[in-house]
């Protein structure tokens, strides 16, 4: 008996399935399923079924055989692995657990593009079904094996979900795929779905409807079928418990596999999804959310994504680039003390560089309110003026010690980060200031490309714990033409206590090179170097010793580290452990610098990004 969401029994539904082409619905498809009937499936009730070629699965087969899966599932989650194929190394990394819908399922995604070429062949044979579904191009962004391993699945531990539940990817934009490699036992668990075309497909999930479909929408998993789910249907794995039981020579020949693999069930899951500009931005997010931090996600060829996109989070295309705009300034508006310089209008005079007379500003702001509050007191406001943010404040006179000043700034780029310049009226005249937040390292590259340069009549104050990298090739004809200067915050092992080794060690020191806008010295000595540290950026000379690492981060890429080097890395390897296992070598090795490469295209270049601390 079926219950609608009023508790009442419905009618049960009919039995009558339509056919298209000698065609039946998911439930136990036909031999002549076309890409045509597949896309008809897929719009009409948001499932369909892909035939695929054997020879699409023997490189997977072979990646499975080598996974070892009685560490994967004692390991911890997120944990990755290398294992060596006969056309190379492939990595895996593995969300369960904590992650998993059931306690006994691990998902085991592709890290890098060699392991996610392995999944390749398959999802070209999914493609042009899906692509006629959805009527624009698809592509595929990432892969894994789903794995249940154990001869049973309680009802508790499979609950229905969908696998694209962000409001701004539609029906048919987005598809998950799913297919075993080996022929599994009859009563081993299929997939169970809830189609577009039955009764409360989307309704309100109540106790009485949350886990029991109707017993017809079941699909059973084939090997060379791929069941091509929309990103908004409702599914879960079907709840098991394995028996063996009589029947045919292939039954008997599924339930020994099954048996000796240790009563494991596997599937290949695809995630496909549309190329549609106005869909890349969710679609990395979701798989973001829903993937390991390892795991290789593709970059869509034709949209330039930064991966800290607002765009990603915004529910509405419309409000967009309001959270564009606040997001933008949430990260730079930290309360706390804003610490800077100030210097006479006189362009002859330098910064103030005495501590005790330079500008200590303790700030609270009121994003919503645009106000700066103290004290529970508004004293100042934030506004947008010709595509910048402004911010006016008076200080009183107990704040100013001396009398009331009146500040007026704008949020401009600095050189590592973004700071608030402007001038300010007291009773000693009109200067200019300068002053940065509190924790200027969080301001990421996103973010700082959305602010404006700084006035160069007022100019920038030196900016401490920063460092210039010089990186240039000695063989060019000409050194300007392969060179590149970047400004980033120090890491954090170049602390008090390990600087002056770390400089002793660098052997080359140039005497003095230009940077943009600004002198800088390289000090000959750590004793000089470590007086001379928080008041001048140091140039670390790298030329010619570049170590490239991964987004794995293997300990093959750890091991080649030299000291002094600069370690180059794609930023989607910032994904605990990972990152985290990288600076513990990249510390140990005593790496000069860090740079993070953001995802680029042939119309964006990969750009040198400031590294976190």
């Amino acid at each position: 008996m079926a219950l609608d969401d009023s508790g009442e029994e419905a009618e049960p539904e009919s039995d009558d399935e339509p056919e298209s082409s000698g065609y039946r619905c998911s439930e136990c498809p036909g031999t002549a399923w076309t890409d045509d009937d597949c896309a008809d499936e897929l719009q009409r009730r948001g499932i369909g079924w892909i035939p695929c070629a054997e020879e699409n699965f023997h490189a997977l087969s072979e990646l499975l055989a080598a996974l070892p899966m009685d560490a994967i599932f004692q390991g911890e989650p997120e944990a990755a692995y290398t294992v060596q194929l006969s056309r190379g190394d492939a990595s895996i990394a593995v969300a369960g657990s904590a992650r998993a819908v059931a306690r006994n399922m691990r998902w085991l995604w592709a890290c890098d593009e060699f392991t996610l070429n392995i999944f390749q062949a398959a999802a070209d044979a999914c493609t042009p079904a899906l692509e006629k579904a959805a009527g624009a191009p698809m592509m595929l962004n990432a892969a894994c094996f789903v794995v249940v391993r154990g001869a049973e699945l309680g009802e508790e531990e499979a609950s229905r979900h969908v696998d694209w539940g962000h409001a701004r990817i539609l029906k048919g934009s987005a598809f998950t795929c799913l297919a075993p490699l080996v022929a599994l036992p009859s009563t081993v668990g299929g997939l169970h779905f809830w189609p577009w075309d039955s009764r409360n497909p989307y309704g309100r999930i109540t106790s009485l409807n949350m886990n029991i479909p109707f017993a017809t929408h079941v699909h059973g998993y084939r090997p060379g079928l791929f069941a091509a789910v929309d990103g908004k249907l409702f599914h879960r794995t079907q709840p098991f418990r394995y028996e063996r039981v009589g029947g045919s020579a292939e039954e008997a020949a599924a339930c020994d596999a099954y048996e000796e693999s240790g009563y494991q069930r596997v599937l290949v899951s695809l995630s496909i999804a549309t190329t549609e500009a106005r869909s890349a931005g969710y679609v990395r997010k979701m798989l973001r959310d829903m993937t390991p931090r390892a795991a290789r996600i593709r970059e869509n060829p034709d949209v330039f994504l930064d991966s800290e996109s607002e765009c990603a989070t915004s529910e509405t295309d419309s409000d967009c680039d309001e959270v564009l705009g606040a997001q933008s300034l949430r990260s730079v508006l930290q309360n706390g003390l804003w610490c800077g310089r100030w210097r006479q209008e006189d362009a002859s005079n330098e910064w103030n560089s005495n501590n005790s007379s330079g500008i200590h500003l303790d700030l609270a702001f009121s994003l919503r309110h645009r106000a700066i509050v103290r004290a529970g007191k508004v004293v100042g406001q934030i506004c947008l003026q010709e595509g910048s943010w402004h911010i006016t404040w008076l200080l009183e006179r107990e704040q100013a010690k001396g009398g009331n000043v009146a500040l007026a700034g704008r949020l401009v780029q600095s050189s590592a980060s973004v700071c608030l310049q402007g001038c300010l009226l007291g009773s000693q005249g009109r200067a200019f200031f300068c002053v940065f937040p509190p924790r200027p390292w969080e301001v990421l590259l996103a973010r700082w490309r959305q602010f404006p340069p700084p006035f160069c009549d007022i100019g920038i104050p030196p900016e401490t714990d920063t460092v210039a990298i010089r990186i240039r090739c000695e063989e060019a004809v000409e050194a300007t033409e392969l060179e590149a200067v970047v400004v980033a915050r120090k890491a954090a092992w170049w602390s008090d206590s390990t600087l002056d080794d770390h400089l002793a060690s660098c052997t080359e020191a140039p005497e003095k090179h230009n940077c943009p806008d600004r002198e800088v010295l390289s000090m000959k000595t750590a004793e000089e170097a470590r007086s001379s540290f928080p008041r001048l950026p140091t140039l670390l000379d790298v030329s010619g010793r570049l170590s490239c690492v991964s987004a794995a981060c293997t300990p093959e890429e750890l091991d080649a580290l030299e000291e002094g080097c600069l370690a180059v890395l794609p930023e989607d390897a910032q994904r605990r452990p990972i990152f985290e296992r990288f600076l513990e070598a990249a510390s140990r090795k005593r790496c000069a610098a860090i740079v993070l490469l953001q995802g680029g295209t042939g119309r964006r270049p990969r750009l040198l990004r400031p590294m976190r601390l």
